[in-house]
């Protein structure tokens, strides 16, 4: 199980996932990573995701020729009993929904956790 959820895997499926531009690979494996990570250690997770997509944008800008990402959290992050759902995401690089020019990859689904569901929406311009 540690293979799974290394830093090294971890890299590999950013970049698999950019190479082909679907992001079916990438929100399955969140999918099971999550289902996996303490649930108080979510937004830890989140804030690192987020870290590496900003640090690494413009080499993948040019390289994987990407217009722009899309990731959405939304449910319970990083809480537990009766608290209110919160909503985390981040947009980077330019791109629209409204573009004919623009193609996107759009992948969602459900993480059941300990402390509820979260939905995840991830996309990809290009």
């Amino acid at each position: 199980m540690n293979l799974i959820i290394s830093d090294l895997n971890f890299i590999k499926v950013i970049i698999i996932t950019l190479l082909s531009k679907d992001s079916t690979l990438f929100v399955n494996w969140l999918k099971f990573f999550l289902e996996i990570l303490y649930y108080k250690n979510h937004k830890k997770f989140f804030v690192l995701l987020k870290y590496v997509y900003f640090f690494f944008f413009k080499y993948l800008k040019f390289f994987f020729k990407i217009k722009g990402l899309k990731f959405n959290v939304k449910g319970k992050i990083s809480l537990g009993g009766n608290s209110k759902k919160k909503k985390q995401s981040f947009l980077l690089g330019n791109f629209s929904l409204t573009n004919k020019s623009t193609f996107i990859n759009f992948n969602k689904t459900h993480v059941n956790t300990l402390s509820g569901v979260l939905g995840i929406f991830f996309f990809i311009f290009f």
